[in-house]
């Protein structure tokens, strides 16, 4: 819904005529075809600066609501901390992703042309655990003339627990509320140490279950979960699922002795070579780009728009989302990043290679081979880049402009590196009053 006339107790909205609606005893209620909408997750958008900020419906759901003409509601409550002004765009869903609008499973060699996707309930295209994927010229945004804001209520692409080549290009993503493309795969907690060499392991994230995870044939790294450290690997014989969220596997030779309950295993095997050029990234609350696999990745060429977070985010973690694993060779080369992370401050770093490893081995590195070369840095804070367990990390030849898109926050280091080894910054332009500095520890 858009706001027309806003002041701290009253607010007068237009809604969508796509958005269905009832006023029941001075309440707006949401609903659809046999659903009605009990939690609410809420972005605000403002179209002419092209942002996305968290906000929250709460203030309307204690507020008492009037119709005022066909699609023109008033709102009388207490708005005063919301920061809310006319033009604003509220967007409003349940917080469970139930839905996919593409769903590509156990597949080979597909390729995906000239396809424009404008509205997906929940995850957009979800690829999981195939092969050889090709996605030229996906635009998944809105219909300029629809009126509408979203066009994926969570991540647009998703590709889980892949292997091959992954080429995205020519693509466009405008308008979601999660990661436009996100890359992973899936740690799995040991629960049970069955036999020298039988594990059962265990789905950990509420909404990533219920498949299978490993096949007889596929190499396994062993991971210590809070040190995200690989103390060995394994070829698994046989696995299998024993129920939606466990699974058995069995490995060729026994796994070392130092294994435990509670470490996670990762499936190599399935991991993808990725290639991201000439798309453009913008219109999210969160990251432009999530990639986190130990094949080659190149990033080249594209454009990242005031990404409400981080324009790309390496991670690797076994404790959150539980998404997978450590990178080995990165080039982000070409790109051009404008204005990002304004959802993120202070740590709002427009690149941010940060796992979750947290408890630090000593000269142990999670990730490594990252260049970033030849980029254009538009910002607007001091943040630029942070790295953490990193090792052979360049950053060369970019170019850092300073804007004035947003007040700047306090002043702090633009560039932040926690436990990385041979880091190498050299050969950039700085356009701003003052180079930003280093913070380093040893």
């Amino acid at each position: 819904m858009t706001f027309h006339e806003v002041s701290d107790s009253l607010i007068i909205a237009g809604i969508h005529p796509d958005s269905k609606y009832s006023i029941v005893n001075g309440r707006l209620k949401w609903y659809g075809e046999g659903w009605g909408m009990e939690h609410f997750h809420a972005i605000l958008i403002s179209p002419d600066a092209g942002t996305e900020f968290y906000s929250s419906w709460t203030p309307f759901q204690k507020a008492t609501a009037v119709p005022i003409a066909p699609g023109q509601v008033r709102f009388k409550g207490d708005f005063k901390k919301y920061n809310f002004h006319p033009g604003q765009v509220l967007t409003i869903r349940d917080p469970i992703r139930d839905q996919v609008g593409a769903f590509i499973n156990l597949s080979k060699n597909i390729n995906l042309k000239n396809v424009s996707m404008h509205y997906m309930h929940g995850l957009g295209i979800v690829s999981q655990f195939s092969e050889n994927l090709h996605y030229d010229s996906v635009f998944v945004m809105p219909r300029p003339e629809s009126g509408r804001m979203i066009a994926a209520f969570a991540d647009c692409m998703h590709f889980s627990g892949c292997k091959g080549q992954i080429t995205i290009e020519n693509c466009r993503f405008k308008g979601a509320h999660d990661d436009p493309i996100n890359v992973h795969g899936t740690h799995l907690k040991v629960t049970e140490i069955v036999s020298p060499a039988i594990l059962k392991i265990r789905f950990m994230h509420a909404q990533t279950y219920g498949f299978e995870a490993f096949f007889a044939g596929d190499t396994v790294a062993f991971v210590h979960s809070s040190k995200l450290q690989i103390f060995g690997s394994g070829v698994v014989t046989s696995a299998k699922l024993i129920s939606e969220r466990e699974m058995q596997v069995e490995f060729a030779d026994p796994f070392p002795g130092e294994m435990i309950v509670g470490d996670c295993l990762e499936n190599v095997t399935w991991t993808p070579s990725v290639t991201i050029s000439n798309c453009r990234f913008e219109r999210t609350n969160t990251r432009g780009l999530l990639i986190t696999t130990r094949k080659k990745v190149l990033i080249g060429n594209n454009t990242f728009y005031r990404t409400g977070m981080h324009a790309i985010l390496i991670a690797n973690d076994a404790s959150s989302w539980y998404e997978s694993g450590p990178v080995q060779n990165v080039s982000i080369m070409n790109n051009t990043f404008e204005e990002c992370g304004y959802n993120q401050a202070p740590g709002n770093y427009v690149i941010a290679i940060a796992p979750e490893n947290h408890e630090l081995v000593p000269g142990y590195m999670v990730h490594r081979n990252i260049i970033i070369e030849k980029n254009t840095f538009k910002v607007y804070d001091y943040p630029i880049l942070t790295a953490r367990s990193t090792e052979n990390l360049v950053f060369t030849g970019n170019k850092i402009i300073q804007t004035d898109f947003m007040k700047k926050g306090k002043k702090r280091s633009g560039f932040e590196f926690t436990a990385c080894k041979k880091v190498l910054i050299k050969n950039n332009s700085f356009e701003m009053p003052e180079v930003p500095e280093i913070n380093a520890d040893k």
